[in-house]
């Protein structure tokens, strides 16, 4: 992984900071966070089209960890 990369990674998780936990939203604004993750590792994205629950973890999961 890139140096850009890493740095890119970084400014996104740190948008994880302003989420309120209370906030009703923040599951989908975490999720978009996970997916924004996943396309700057360069992870193929797949939308999913019928709005069922996605697991962000799927989309965040080191090699090592899965």
């Amino acid at each position: 992984m890139s140096n850009d990369s890493s740095q890119d990674i970084q400014a996104i998780l740190s948008q994880s900071q302003t989420i309120d936990p209370n906030d009703p939203d923040a599951m989908a604004k975490l999720n978009e966070l996970a997916l924004k993750v996943a396309e700057a590792q360069g992870k193929t994205v797949q939308t999913n089209t019928n709005n069922a629950q996605v697991d962000p973890m799927d989309e965040l999961g080191c090699e090592g960890c899965q």
